[in-house]
């Protein structure tokens, strides 16, 4: 039998520009309140609380999740799940939070997505040719149309992007 699932409650952080009033806050710092408003808001203690699944698309790595689910005061056996999914990703998190209890693996989960472009890491693309690395804001999208290839085979840059968005024919 399938069960049901509900939204219980719902918060956000304040949207803040990069270097505002946030930040010097990590990822972690921002969620964890917003994690304590939601369970006062539901009336849950946090030892009812079987997951925390969070979308984090400019982390450095790790697991954002845990690290909020631990300065929020969850269980230690919350392990929490992050997801990268770049676009829609906290809704995708609600998603996979909504699946989690209708399969009755767990009955109650926090979802939802954590940024803070303040704080991202730098990040380097770095040359197969054994060149200097270049640093990136985020990552190369596919482009929406094939950028015409140059004389060697390779797509043209796209002004976006710089060279990185240059694939190999």
């Amino acid at each position: 039998m399938t069960r049901r699932s509900v939204i219980a409650a719902a918060r956000r952080s304040a949207v803040m520009p990069r270097g505002g009033a946030f930040a010097r806050l990590e990822v972690h710092d921002l969620a964890a309140p917003v994690i304590r408003a939601l369970l006062r808001d539901a009336d849950l203690a946090p030892d009812r609380v079987d997951e925390l699944i969070l979308s984090n698309a400019l982390g450095g790595g790790g697991n954002p999740a845990r690290v909020a689910a631990l300065a929020a005061g969850l269980p230690l056996r919350v392990a929490g799940l992050s997801i990268d999914r770049q676009c829609c990703g906290g809704l995708d998190a609600i998603v996979q939070g909504d699946a989690l209890i209708r399969a009755g693996l767990a009955d109650i989960v926090i979802a939802g997505g954590a940024e803070s472009y303040s704080r991202r890491p730098l990040r380097l693309r770095t040359d197969p040719d054994g060149g200097e690395a270049r640093a990136y804001d985020r990552p190369p999208l596919p482009l929406a149309r094939p950028r015409p290839r140059d004389g060697s085979g390779r797509r043209g840059a796209d002004p976006a992007h710089g060279d990185l968005a240059r694939g190999s024919g």
